[in-house]
Parts: structure tokens; sequence; C-alpha cells
């Protein structure tokens, strides 16, 4: 529907609200499909004109006058039919687009609804004769987030010369979005509509992305003249297509849970999906050099169509890494950073006895019968060595899972043995090595 609400010079009519024509386009246009009746509608009270008015024209030729009943007073060759549709209130103009030579003439043209009152009040409506697109089709190829669309368009007709192509997009189960309007690049056929008249093909080209939010997608063209809707059919022969947020990457480090220090770990980021598009994994490092500046490195591998899901990264590590060197797992997809585990480097090494200690002192030792007897072995290590004295006499062992083991007895005669204090932690066992001292205790029987 089409109301003119404010004044403009157009052979000394006022146009403002109150009367209106329908239907007509909100830019104030109306296509009228040829071999097809098109029906306007004024609404207005009171006596009106219909009027024609030409292009670059100072005055407008009479159609007919409605009020309780309609005149006509020109239908130039039966192009133009009134009539009442409610009396006194609203008519109709009917315009049958039968194919002639002058067509185009009359139809490039306005159709206006005046009011008869004091002041001279209009409501108009441009026309554009159309013929409907033919031979129209639309495809898509994608390239990870990048969508580009190409229509062709065999033959179409406007009056007004307007050839525009509108892109959409429509998630499944929800709303269309616009997306883009480009203007047609036309050529003239050897289709005539009238003598200088012909009908032209066109093609339009769009380059828009795929939405971020996961779901199933469509695109499709509204072609106008026309406003007919052709759906975008992707490489493949496909219409919907799928977007998938990735799953959270994993990673796992080997040797674990400690790694020896002056030696290297090897860590592996898997993910199980990398989405669709396929996003690209990549692995954080974040580590703390010798002169405590935090450094940051990253190694990136790009998805291909097969989708890579694993990376793997290999660094040497000291003790200055310890509980600070991170590695962490990412995809990034689109412009989203999906991130995962993180792990922090627990740099270790093997343990070591600091001191073994008979009586209070690092030697071998003598003690009567019935005297208190200490052993004392302390060590180092991470993790936190376990730790045990063995008597090689009797076969017998006190350990513990500290960093020291103290051991007090009263001596007998069967206390007279070598003692060993042995320390290990996961390192050792890597390494296969263990650290160990003995003390030789003799007892004087009484």
């Amino acid at each position: 529907m089409w109301i003119q609400g404010f004044v403009v010079i157009f052979d000394s009519l006022l146009f403002v609200t109150g009367v209106n024509i329908s239907p007509c386009g909100d830019n104030g246009i109306k296509e009228v499909l040829a071999g097809q009746d098109t029906v306007f509608t004024c609404t207005a009270e009171g006596r009106i004109e219909w009027r024609l008015g030409f292009q670059d024209a100072p005055s407008s030729e009479l159609l007919a006058t409605c009020e309780y009943t309609c005149d006509e007073m020109n239908n130039f060759k039966n192009l133009f039919f009134a009539n009442i549709r409610k009396s006194h209130e609203s008519s109709s103009m009917t315009i049958r687009a039968v194919n002639r030579s002058d067509i185009v003439h009359f139809l490039n043209s306005s159709l206006q609804c005046v009011h008869k009152a004091e002041i001279n009040h209009v409501a108009v409506c441009e026309l554009s004769y159309v013929f409907l697109p033919e031979g129209v089709a639309c495809t898509a190829v994608n390239t990870s987030w990048s969508v580009t669309v190409s229509c062709t368009i065999g033959s179409v007709y406007s009056s007004r010369g307007l050839y525009t192509c509108h892109l959409y997009r429509r998630k499944r189960g929800s709303r269309n979005e616009t997306l883009n309007h480009v203007t047609m690049v036309t050529s003239p056929t050897r289709e005539r509509i009238t003598k200088n008249e012909v009908k032209v093909s066109g093609s339009c080209h769009f380059k828009t992305t795929l939405a971020a939010q996961e779901g199933q997608y469509e695109f499709y063209v509204v072609v106008l003249p026309g406003e007919r809707t052709y759906s975008v059919i992707f490489t493949g022969d496909y219409e919907w297509i799928t977007v998938e947020r990735p799953n959270s990457p994993t990673i796992s480090c080997r040797p674990h849970p400690y790694v020896l220090e002056n030696t290297s770990v090897m860590c592996t980021c898997t993910a199980t999906s990398l989405g669709q598009p396929a996003g690209s994994l990549r692995m954080i490092t974040n580590n703390q050099t010798s002169q405590g500046q935090r450094g940051r490195q990253e190694r990136q591998t790009s998805a291909s169509q097969q989708q890579q899901q694993q990376q793997q990264h290999s660094q040497y590590l000291t003790l200055l890494d310890h509980g600070t060197t991170w590695f962490e797992c990412q995809v990034l997809w689109g412009l989203n950073e999906i991130r995962g585990e993180k792990y922090i480097a627990n740099v270790g090494y093997a343990s070591k006895i600091n001191r073994f200690l008979l009586n209070g002192k690092e030697k071998n030792a003598s003690s009567m019968e019935g005297d208190q007897v200490n052993f004392l072995c302390e060590s180092d290590g991470r993790p936190t060595p376990k730790m045990s004295i063995y008597n090689h006499f009797n076969d017998t062992v006190t350990w513990t899972e500290s960093s020291s083991v103290n051991y007090t007895f009263i001596a007998s005669c069967e206390s007279t043995a070598s003692y060993t204090c042995t320390a290990w932690n996961e390192i050792n066992l890597q390494s296969v090595m263990t650290n160990s001292r003995s003390l030789d205790l003799s007892v004087f029987c009484k």
C-alpha cells in the first residue's frame, strides 16, 4: 500500500494521508505482470478520479470517475477497467496487461487516485511493466566459512530497468535473514517486447559467510522484477549446509606424571571433531625463560577436508619449567577459540640420600647389648621419595613414604648387621636407578 502524506508539485495536486492506493510497494512502485490482470484499490470517501500520469508530462489522462458508480472516460482500448468496490468509499482499477505494441508506453507510468475536494488530494503508485524471470539457476561454492553465490537469469524484463537480486539465509526452524542485495548485470537479448524494447539476460554474484551458530542453513535468492524465489544449490547438489561446533580437544603428555629434568616431554592434542566447517587444531605453550620473562610459542595445524585431528609437540624441560610451563590445546573455529585441557609441566629429579646417620654420625658404630640405637636417613627428590632401611641379618625392612626415616630400637645380640638405606621415586623408576647407603652396627653381648 502506498500512502502519500506530504506536499509535492504535481499538476496542482496535494498528496495527503487519507487517500491511498493498494497494493503498492514500499518504494511506491507496483509491478504489472505481462499477460495478467493487476487490480488496484483506491480508498477515499466521496468522488474520486482515476488518472494515468506519464513521465515528464505536465498533465495526466483521466481514466474514470467513481463514487456510487464508475464512469470510464478513456480505457485505452480496454487496457484499464474501473469498478466500484464499496459505494462512496472505495473503487478498483484493473489493468489488463495483454501483449500489444504500445503497452510499455502506458505501463511505464503512474496510476493516480485523485479525491475531488476543496483541495485536490492524490495518491500515486508508479507502474512497472514486467516479464517474469525465466531460466534462473543459482549455485554456490563453500570454502571453509566463505560462501560464493552466483545466479544466472536467462531472460527478464522491467520497463523501468529495475533489475536486482536479494540474498537470504534461513536456519532450519528459524526466521529468514537478509544478507545482501546487488544490481543485476544485464545484457540485451533478441527477444523483443516492442519495437524498441527487448528482454535482457543477467547475472548476480554474492560473497557471504556461514553463520557462527550451530544448525542447518539454506540460502535463496529473490530476483526482481517478479519477486520470485530461487533456491541456491551447493556444489555436490545439496541445498542445506550444516554448521557444527567442534568438541573441546584433549591433551596427553608423556612421560606422566613427571618428566625427568633436562629431558623432553611429548604432548599430543587430540580432537574427536574439528566441527563443520573444519577448524584448525593448535597447541599453545607458555614457558618461563631463564631470565624470568614469559615467552609465548604457537604451533598450529590447518585442517584439511579430511580434518587433521592430532597435533604433537616435543619440548625440552629443565627444573625451571616445573609448575610454570604449560601446554594447552585449542581449536580455532571461525572467530571462536574452543579451548581444551591444559597440562602444567611437572619436572622431577631422581631421589638422592642427603645423609645416613648411625647414632648421629655418618659412619659405622658399635653398641652394647641393651643400649638404644638410632638410624636416621634423609633424602631429597621430586616427587617425594619413598624410603626404607633394610637389616641384612634378619631380612627385615622399615620403610616410609616421607623424605626421611627415623628408626630407633634397643640393641640385642641379633642386631649386629649391615643396614642399608634406600630412596626411590618415579624418576628412579623411569631411569632404572636407585640410591642407597649402608652402615654397619656391631653389638657386644653381655
